[in-house]
C-alpha cells in the first residue's frame, strides 16, 4: 500500500472510530465510505464491500 493511501486509511479508521463516539448517523455512513474506498483501491474488495455496506444500511434520505 502506498504511504499516502495507507495515511488516508489511518485517518478514516479515526473518522470511524470518531463517528461510532458520537454515534452520529450521518458520520457514520460518511466514514464507512471512505474506510471502504480505502480498502478497495489496493483490491481487498472483500472487505471494501462489506464496509461500504454497513454505511448503505444506515443510509436515510428523509
Amino acid at each position: 500500500m502506498s504511504g499516502e493511501l495507507n495515511k488516508a486509511r489511518e485517518f478514516a479508521e479515526e473518522f470511524l472510530d470518531l463517528a461510532e463516539r458520537l454515534q452520529d448517523p450521518a458520520l457514520l455512513v460518511g466514514s464507512y465510505h471512505a474506510l471502504g474506498q480505502t480498502l478497495f483501491f489496493p483490491g481487498d474488495l472483500t472487505a471494501s464491500r462489506s464496509t461500504v455496506e454497513k454505511g448503505i444500511a444506515l443510509f436515510d434520505p428523509a
